[in-house]
């Protein structure tokens, strides 16, 4: 089997025509099995970052009562994560594609280390535990890079949206692992400056330190930048690609209409999830619900959106009819909340664990599908920076929204808090009218895979 070193016969640069030249010469694809032992790695690291993000928003109004802070100070246990991924995002996707993912991905193991121990000084007073937040917050942007990254280098065509799905719901899923244990340490009569409490709370924060470094150190040890072979069309031509000048395609980016488009499309559902993660814990209780509660929604959540997002991925491998999956997400965002509004009174846990499953089907496929999407509009543009400028306007917006949804809260205005988490997926269905399904990367695979067939053909025919 041909390896895809360029040799002395191949007398050009152009990329195109260096993988014409390979496939003509008998190179062949190949997905090695270790490809699923890199993005299940990936994804326990992610999982247990996200069991440190949001520790401490199903337990907020008992921190709040133990140290004294009100609901603002506890939305800054989350934010650091958002605010990282403003500042950092462009570096970690540089050096992921000068270098590879070696060097970002232990940078972010090491920093989650650090930042785990140093909120174990909580006793000292509150300002700790955002101390260790912020410097965990530091490899926050490795959970968007990766995924899809991954998913080119290491998987087939037909294996991507599969690979980035579970990449990408590894965080969520640990959010809502991360919602539960707290209570298994602390209850809602924990929240009071008492001696006891903060024993109780401090034993919390061990056990979880140790639970996110076992999940989250072994790939530190078993990351590799990619295989030997390529295992597609747009892998190998990755491979044979000048990386251009990172603001030339970010100016791209920003004045192509389809993809800015889509952007606010997807941005409209994403800032609901960043701000639904944040500010739920706040936001259930002042419709009587009990602290504990939350770890019942949280399950829901991650449950209905983990089903709904495999089954999205599936369809998408195998049909790759992006246009009609996220009409159905942006549809499914919009009735889950308006059920929300018509049931979140009444105060039932069953029934509002139901609705928040729901929303959760909404939210949670957006993620793996839209990733996707606009890696598909506007190839060759790296995946890294499509997804960059994405995640950078979304994190923007959702760190804006987070804060204002949590004023409403603070200030006692319930009703327009709700509201708020459910008016922007209709700015998303007006927006993704206008968005075309121009699968760029998908009609490459296409072509090369006809000219190849077509060869071989000829090829065969010759034989005969």
């Amino acid at each position: 089997m041909l390896d895809d070193t360029k040799d002395d016969t191949m007398e050009t640069d152009d990329p195109d025509v260096i993988v014409e030249q390979l496939l003509d010469a008998g190179y062949e694809f190949k997905s090695t099995g270790y490809r699923w032992t890199i993005i299940l790695l990936f994804a326990l690291n992610f999982f247990g970052r996200a069991i440190a993000q949001v520790g401490f928003v199903a337990c907020a109004r008992i921190i709040q009562g133990m140290f004294g802070v009100n609901p603002i100070h506890t939305t800054l246990l989350v934010l650091p994560f958002s605010f990282s991924i403003l500042v950092l995002l462009f570096p970690y996707g540089k050096i992921a594609n000068t270098f590879g993912l070696v060097i970002p991905t232990r940078a972010a193991v090491i920093a989650l280390v650090i930042g785990a121990w140093v909120r174990y000084f909580v006793t000292s007073g509150f300002g700790w535990l955002i101390v260790g937040q912020c410097i965990i917050a530091i490899g926050s942007p490795l959970s968007l890079i990766a995924p899809a990254k991954i998913a080119s280098i290491w998987f087939p065509d037909n294996q991507r949206a599969l690979a980035t799905m579970i990449g990408s719901l590894a965080t969520p899923l640990g959010s809502v692992v991360g919602f539960v244990i707290p209570f298994i340490f602390i209850q809602d009569e924990d929240g009071v400056d008492t001696p006891e409490a903060h024993a109780k709370f401090k034993k919390y924060i061990l056990w979880q330190n140790i639970i996110i470094i076992i999940l989250s150190l072994p790939i530190f040890f078993f990351v590799k930048n990619r295989p030997l072979i390529a295992p597609s069309v747009s892998e190998l031509k990755d491979r044979y690609t000048k990386k251009g000048n990172d603001t030339v395609e970010i100016k791209q980016l920003v004045t192509t209409k389809n993809y800015m488009l889509y952007v606010f499309t997807f941005a409209a559902i994403h800032i609901t999830f960043i701000c639904f993660g944040a500010v739920m814990g706040q936001l259930v209780s002042v419709f009587g619900f009990r602290a504990t509660d939350n770890q019942y929604f949280g399950i829901s959540y991650i449950l209905f959106g983990m089903v709904g997002s495999f089954a999205h991925a599936s369809m998408l491998d195998k049909h790759k009819k992006f246009r009609k999956q996220i009409w159905v997400i942006i549809i499914t965002n919009i009735v889950a909340g308006i059920i929300l509004v018509a049931t979140i009174n009444i105060g039932n846990v069953v029934i509002t664990s139901l609705v928040v499953g729901i929303v959760g089907i909404g939210h949670l496929p957006n993620i793996g599908v839209g990733y996707q999407f606009v890696t598909e509009i506007v190839y060759p543009v790296g995946d890294n920076l499509s997804i960059g400028v994405l995640q950078l306007i979304c994190c923007f917006l959702g760190i804006c929204y987070t804060f204002l949804t949590a004023t409403f809260v603070k200030m006692g205005w319930k009703w327009v808090a709700v509201l708020s988490l459910i008016i922007p997926p209709f700015f998303s269905a007006v927006l993704f009218y206008f968005v075309k399904e121009d699968l760029k990367k998908h009609r490459e695979s296409i072509r090369f895979s006809e000219a190849r067939s077509s060869m071989l053909d000829s090829q065969s025919d010759l034989d005969g």
